[in-house]
């Protein structure tokens, strides 16, 4: 809603004219040249409106008008359900950035294809890439990793690994997503926002061990 801080006799925006400093002329004096400062009347947001710009003596100002409680509730269940996007997305994209070992900052989609291809690379049964996999070898520092097929070995334990315990977090947080949309459903908006809240500020370094008990705390909710 836009904010109109004075009007004229015809309901009209306008900035007064004619008046010295007529931020802080008195309401008597604004009314006298025929303009009149809005008066916001206090409303809860969430429940109320305003409606009908009217001129009440030397002010301006608006009724109060509850909004029926269908509007109230379908405000809340869109709010709720593009809260559920952002964050469901926010603590995906953290979980994978852990997993990788990189930073919210970093091209995740990028690095996941180049580690997928890596992958893929490590499988293959007739080692087409071996040559381009010991170039990487040589380039890297890993401990008791001696030779090209322990190496290969290490890449693909650590993906499956790493995938395995990314689609858990997916899982979690899809029986988490399916419990804040019955909320939604059983008009407990509350319940829905207090575990979307938690959620939210869950620290995403946490170990897989801990993002379960987490999860496990604000199901309970």
């Amino acid at each position: 809603m836009k904010i109109i801080e004075y009007i004229d006799k015809d309901l009209n925006e306008v900035i007064p004219k004619g008046i010295i400093n007529y931020q802080n002329a008195s309401d008597e004096t604004l009314a006298n040249k025929g303009y009149y400062r809005v008066i916001i009347p206090t409303f809860d947001e969430d429940t109320q409106k305003l409606e009908n710009l009217h001129i009440a003596g030397n002010i301006a100002t608006y009724d109060v008008v509850d909004i029926p409680i269908t509007e109230v509730e379908a405000k809340k269940e869109r709010e709720l359900k593009a809260e559920i996007e952002r964050v469901f997305g926010r603590v995906l994209k953290g979980a994978m950035a852990i997993l990788m070992g990189k930073t919210l900052d970093d091209d995740l989609d990028y690095y996941r294809e180049v580690y997928k291809t890596k992958y893929e690379y490590c499988k293959d049964p007739n080692n087409t890439y071996d040559s381009l996999l010991q170039l990487e070898f040589s380039n890297e520092s890993i401990p008791n990793i001696n030779t090209l097929q322990e190496y290969k070995q290490f890449v693909i334990t650590r993906y499956e690994q790493a995938e395995a315990m990314f689609k858990n977090v997916q899982a979690m947080l899809e029986v988490l997503r399916k419990k804040i949309l019955k909320d939604i459903s059983d008009k407990i908006f509350e319940k829905g926002k207090e575990r979307l809240d938690a959620l939210d500020n869950l620290d995403i370094s946490l170990s897989p061990a801990q993002f379960q008990g987490e999860f496990q705390r604000i199901l309970s909710l």
